[in-house]
């Protein structure tokens, strides 16, 4: 079962999200800051992050490059899922690594479906 953290400030939707990552059979661990997020990540090694941008202390872009910076977390793939979906974000996000930029409201085909293609394309031995 593929391990994923979601790193989200609204309750209601980390809850949502939650619920339904949990009904495709992924194991969920959330965080509602970035910091949280970024303890959490060392820590546990999830498989994936499904990540806002748009966070309470630092954002989803400095979690993405503090990820990126780690050695153990790294390898991890990295999805936005953010209201903040102007091209130039967009651009800018994709531009320092992340694996993929969905935008909120994203239906749930469009999140298992993102989800899923990182996984697959994920090395054989997991995140390095």
């Amino acid at each position: 079962m593929a391990k994923i953290l979601l790193i989200e400030d609204e309750d209601i939707l980390l809850d949502t999200l939650s619920e339904l990552l949990r009904y495709e059979k992924y194991e969920i661990i959330g965080a509602t800051t970035g910091e949280e997020g970024l303890r959490l990540a060392v820590s546990e090694q999830p498989d994936l992050v499904l990540c806002d941008v748009v966070l309470t202390g630092i954002d989803g872009y400095d979690v993405l490059k503090a990820l990126r910076e780690n050695q153990t977390t790294r390898q991890i793939p990295v999805i936005f899922l953010t209201g903040q979906a102007s091209p130039r974000e967009v651009k800018a996000g994709m531009g320092m690594g992340v694996n993929d930029y969905l935008c909120k409201p994203a239906s749930r085909p469009e999140i298992v479906a993102a989800i899923r293609k990182q996984l697959n394309n994920r090395p054989a031995d997991g995140p390095i």
